[in-house]
């Protein structure tokens, strides 16, 4: 074998193992509660995948993190999501799961382009960088998509699954109460495990990988 069949070999093999550590954090970590605050540990191996593989790795990684989500969204596994899905028309389930890609998606490709252009520079830098822009980028998107593509969809959701009206205060419903601890505590979690975790795997590789 040459030694870029042997890079490719190895990128499809870190790529496989990435995804597989994708789907098992996003099923049995993706929703831990610490008093009474909800944070998911996904984006730390994204982050790392998109890294060590790549843009087109970050993109598949955060692809296959949106098709759990939507999985969890069919199957009542995560019933905010799947209220969206189940309960808000054609138009609300198809917007819903373009949300749940679109955020997923670009939570790996952006930190993934971001390590990229600035690895030769400083390459511990550059996976800090990549490890804020994640959680950023992923509530970002859905904030986004909440107040200004789902909000009827939104407050239909939260009347029937929590008796709560939200709609005369739906921005900052979204930004503080739905969105804002949580992003918080992913954004802490992602700026400390991440260059920790990517430091030891580039320790123990030295240079392999």
């Amino acid at each position: 074998m040459t030694q870029r069949s042997n890079k490719s070999v190895q990128k499809l093999a870190l790529t496989a193992i990435f995804i597989a550590i994708v789907v098992l954090v996003q099923l049995f970590l993706g929703g831990i509660t610490v008093s009474g605050v909800s944070f998911s540990l996904v984006l730390v191996p994204i982050v790392i995948g998109g890294a060590l593989i790549g843009p087109l790795g970050g993109t598949i990684l955060g692809f296959s993190f949106g098709l759990v989500t939507f999985i969890n969204g069919l199957t009542g596994a995560d019933p905010f999501t799947s209220f969206l899905l189940h309960n808000t028309g054609t138009k609300g389930a198809v917007l819903t799961a373009i949300v749940c890609f679109l955020k997923a998606t670009l939570a790996g490709l952006i930190p993934a382009l971001i390590y990229k252009g600035l690895k030769n520079k400083n390459q511990y830098l550059a996976v800090i960088l990549a490890a804020l822009a994640a959680p950023v980028i992923n509530t970002g998107v859905f904030v986004l998509a909440m107040i200004f593509v789902l909000s009827d969809e939104l407050t239909l959701t939260m009347q029937s699954l929590a008796g709560v009206d939200v709609s005369g205060n739906i921005i900052s419903f979204v930004i503080l109460t739905l969105s804002g601890i949580n992003f918080v505590v992913e954004f802490l979690v992602n700026a400390v495990l991440t260059p920790a975790i990517y430091s030891f795997i580039k320790s123990v590789g030295k240079g392999k990988i």
